[in-house]
């Protein structure tokens, strides 16, 4: 019995936060662990948090806020081919400072007011601008689209944010079972020595080492807890749950494929991706402005008509039988902006260089987009094999663990290396949980990076 002990004692001081059996003999699951209460908070799956955080996130309200007043903008563009209405009036009056109506020609002097009234309505119909109304509709049209790709590109950086912050909280809560079931079993081995101490077995040196260890683990569990903590907080506020909603979140992970996509698909991919149609977007809008300015410098032409009335009161030099008078007329106009012909060369050029600039933007960054796809699938590939490495770490540590306490219960194989083939054992079971939340995120990166990311 006191070998027993000393050889837990020995493996303890050397041993890492792991988790192994509270009591000999005794293997504890820590996958099953958990405490049922009475009022079990919701499990929440990752589709279903990716899709609150796809609704809720606030920073993608505010993307979606921009998008909509693009839309909105483009639809008061196209009003401009409608004709334009206009309605005034005015009242007008002589003799407002007196004295100053002094006799012209013959016409006595009268010192009395005459005054008059005017109405007038009219419409101006645009016919020729330069191009300016046509191209600034598609101006908007275009960056109403442009809006709709910025969305898109938010909308996958949210749904990937949200896929590493569930799995952040999912594996600190799988860290704090097992750091409480080692917690357990170290509370249980201090009884152990605290009893061969008392009875003289194990120097108070041993005694204390153990009782440093053990609070040693305290620290960890309390830091580990506020760690935990801040993430739940994260989780609910990112995707704009209510922070008083109970809620945990789902352990278990899909299984995992091995990527077998082809890199000679990637130009078709290419096309598929919001970044790709934004920078699109962005040429197109160069064009239009370069369009719209020079156009600014060629004439244009309108037609029109007007309505208008003018009334007559108080006593005038005016007959007295043409006491109003109203009429129409239509007409054209054509202007020709003659100052600012000056500045066109320079104004057009400069429409040019930012034109021809947005053309090289677009052949650059499209090969980053193609690298980019690249990386990603290099990462997805990566992380496939990683997994697949620690699924066989996590199975040869299981078959050390059952070989040894078979041996154990046989009276062949030590104490301390059974319970360090448990600890082995929940290492190797971290480092898979680790491993596959690596291959899903990078599974998640590349899809979106290849436009085929669905939610």
């Amino acid at each position: 019995m006191r070998n027993k002990k000393i050889y837990i004692l020995l493996f303890l001081l050397s041993l890492p936060c792991f988790v192994f059996a509270a009591e000999e003999n005794t293997q504890i699951d820590l996958k099953s662990s958990t405490q049922t209460a009475v009022n079990d908070p919701e499990i929440i799956s990752l589709a279903e948090y990716q899709k609150a955080a796809l609704s809720n996130n606030v920073e993608l309200h505010t993307v979606e806020a921009e998008s909509e007043y693009a839309h909105q903008e483009s639809k008061a563009a196209f009003t401009k081919y409608f004709p334009k209405i206009s309605a005034g009036a005015a009242i007008a009056n002589t003799d407002i400072l007196p004295g100053l109506n002094e006799p012209i020609g013959l016409y006595p002097i009268t010192h009395q007011s005459n005054g008059a009234s005017v109405l007038t309505v009219g419409a101006v119909q645009p016919l020729f601008t330069g191009g300016r109304i046509i191209n600034g509709n598609k101006l908007a049209r275009t960056a109403a689209k442009a809006s709709d790709y910025k969305l898109k590109i938010k909308q996958n950086e949210v749904y990937a944010q949200a896929e590493k912050k569930y799995n952040a909280y999912r594996l600190l809560e799988d860290k704090m079972t097992t750091l409480s079931a080692y917690e357990k079993m170290l509370d249980s081995l201090y009884m152990q020595v605290s009893q061969a101490f008392e009875n003289g077995i194990v120097s108070k040196s041993d005694f204390l080492r153990v009782e440093l260890k053990k609070e040693e683990i305290t620290v960890q569990k309390e830091q580990l807890a506020k760690m935990t903590e801040i993430a739940a907080k994260d989780l609910k506020l990112y995707a704009g749950i209510d922070e008083n909603r109970q809620i945990t979140i789902d352990k278990n992970f899909s299984e995992t494929e091995e990527p077998s996509y082809n890199r000679s698909d990637f130009q078709s991919y290419l096309k598929r991706r919001p970044e790709y149609k934004l920078l699109e977007a962005n040429v197109q809008v160069s064009k239009l402005q370069r369009n719209i300015e020079v156009g600014s410098y060629m004439p244009s032409l309108a037609v029109g008509a007007s309505v208008f009335r003018t009334d007559y009161f108080s006593n005038n030099y005016f007959d007295k039988s043409l006491m109003h008078y109203q009429d129409t007329v239509a007409f054209a106009t054509v202007s020709m902006p003659l100052s600012d012909w000056w500045q066109a060369s320079h104004t057009i050029k400069g429409k040019n260089a930012k034109y021809k600039a947005a053309r090289e933007e677009f052949d650059s960054k499209s090969q980053y987009l193609m690298l980019d796809m690249d990386s990603k699938l290099t990462l997805l590939e990566t992380a496939y094999r990683q997994v697949r490495v620690a699924e066989i770490g996590f199975e040869l540590a299981k078959t050390n663990r059952i070989e040894s306490e078979d041996g154990y219960n046989n009276g062949t194989e030590k104490l301390s290396d059974y319970l360090e083939s448990i600890a082995i054992e929940q290492e190797k079971q971290n480092k898979l949980d680790e491993a596959k939340a690596g291959y899903f995120e990078a599974k998640t990166a590349f899809l979106i990076s290849i436009g085929a990311a669905q939610y």
